[in-house]
């Protein structure tokens, strides 16, 4: 992996910067990648390169204090600082004489982090409603359910507005262990209803003990996504 920080994007920058390709003038250096497939990635390095790293302390640190590199017992993590939440990114830095590397591939994080609040915001209406109004339950359920796989797309940077392909982005992400086997058949149930839910095609199936159920599986659906996207925050 280092080498290939180096062979594709940092030495290429150094030459087009004019500047030496020796490695060892290298300390950090930060690739970010948009979420727009039409701009190139942007290399920081050395100084232009705002990274934060997780550290676990040697002593205790009070607020405020200086800290020096003997107070540092170990590196736990680095991420850059002040990117777009919506980019995906490869951070390298040497610390106390190690080389550090971390990456995060998973694109728009902060879109996904909005369809998740809105995803919960159907799931909270679904319960508001299960009893007294089974049918708006069941459509805004479906709705908490298709938003959680939208979430997803996005960290994939895609999309779509069509409901069949969401069901078939689901389907393959499962199929390659991505997300668990059941989550599409969540999604395809709730599909299945969504005409005698929001249309008025005939009777749901689905008994009150069995939306219960459903809630509590679309409620597991939006916090696998959180996870899978960067936004545990969103966990439910």
């Amino acid at each position: 992996m280092l080498e290939q920080i180096f062979s594709l994007w940092v030495e290429p920058e150094l030459e087009r910067r004019g500047l030496p390709g020796d490695r060892s003038t290298v300390h950090k250096a930060l690739v970010t990648f948009s979420p727009d497939q039409t701009r190139l990635p942007v290399i920081a390095i050395n100084e232009e390169a705002e990274l934060i790293g997780s550290i676990r302390a040697a002593r205790d640190i009070k607020a405020g204090e200086a800290v020096t590199e003997d107070d540092v017992a170990a590196i736990e993590g680095i991420k850059p600082a002040n990117i777009d939440p919506n980019s995906g990114w490869i951070a390298y830095a040497v610390l106390g004489g190690t080389g550090f590397i971390e990456f995060d591939f998973r694109y728009n994080k902060e879109r996904a982090s909005q369809v998740l609040t809105l995803a919960t915001e159907y799931l909270t209406a679904a319960e508001t409603c299960l009893k007294s109004l089974p049918r708006p339950a069941i459509d805004n359920l479906y709705s908490a359910a298709e938003l959680s796989v939208q979430a997803q797309m996005y960290g994939t940077n895609s999309s779509t507005k069509q409901h069949w392909k969401r069901a078939k982005w689901l389907d393959s992400w499962a199929k390659l262990k991505n997300a668990p086997a059941g989550h599409p058949t969540i999604l395809h149930q709730l599909h299945k209803e969504r005409a005698s839910a929001r249309y008025g095609d005939g009777q749901p199936s689905l008994t009150p003990e069995q939306l219960s159920v459903v809630v509590s599986q679309v409620r597991e659906m939006i916090s696998f996504a959180a996870q899978r996207t960067g936004n545990v925050g969103k966990a439910l």
